[in-house]
């Protein structure tokens, strides 16, 4: 689904999610449509990266910061739920994934004490959790890009002092992205609005109690949400 984010609607529905579909279907926009674009809002996938540097010549991409945040959130369970498997008998440690990935604002009177105790049992947790939340926050603290790429150059050096592997492959994929993460603190744009349009998208799906033909959905879709 290609999405136009400052109007808010949906540009093409595609069959497939290759990079031949993506390059093909904005070719098929046309050279000024192409040339227009100034920012490209995507996730890790190579195929949307390859793709806009190969057809959008004047675009930045920026790569989403909720899907950075998703990935941390799952290199974060992964380190937690190892720790868990080490300490089966840990009353502590149980139960702890969805008080773990939240917000500590959004936290009840009831979670709080028991992520305390999980932190004052074991340190580590504490640690992990630590640098979810500093991570969050970075993305909302800095305007300034090179305050922002100096500040996770010192949040990289910490991640890495904790020697945890599912931590270390996070970094890799920040060292990797990097540039294209760090271009958010220039746009400031995120796919956030693409959850609602999916959500919409589900419900005309539901409405036809599916459909059989692909081309038919995709017209249904392009006439609601463009």
């Amino acid at each position: 689904m290609l999405i136009d984010l400052k109007r808010a609607c949906v540009i093409e529905l595609l069959p497939e999610r290759t990079q031949a579909a993506v390059i093909a279907s904005l070719q098929q926009q046309g050279p000024a449509f192409c040339q227009a674009i100034e920012v490209f809002s995507c996730d890790m996938w190579d195929g949307f990266v390859n793709s806009a540097t190969a057809v959008l010549p004047n675009a930045t991409i920026v790569i989403d910061r909720f899907h950075v945040m998703r990935q941390l959130h799952e290199a974060i369970d992964k380190a937690r739920r190892a720790l868990r498997h080490m300490q089966p008998d840990q009353d502590v440690l149980k139960r702890l994934r969805w008080l773990f990935l939240k917000h500590p604002e959004e936290l009840t009177p009831d979670e709080q004490p028991r992520l305390e105790q999980a932190f004052q049992a074991f340190p580590e947790v504490e640690q992990l959790w630590q640098l979810k939340e500093d991570f969050r926050r970075w993305y909302d603290t800095f305007d300034c890009p090179d305050q922002a790429d100096w500040w996770l150059s010192q949040w990289i050096d910490q991640a890495k002092a904790l020697g945890n592997r599912y931590l270390d492959t996070f970094v890799k994929t920040l060292q990797r992205w990097r540039t294209s993460i760090l271009n958010f603190f220039v746009h400031r744009i995120t796919n956030g609005l693409v959850e609602g349009i999916n959500n919409i998208i589900k419900a005309i799906n539901r409405r036809a109690f599916g459909f059989v033909n692909f081309d038919h959905f995709r017209l249904r879709v392009l006439l609601e949400c463009r």
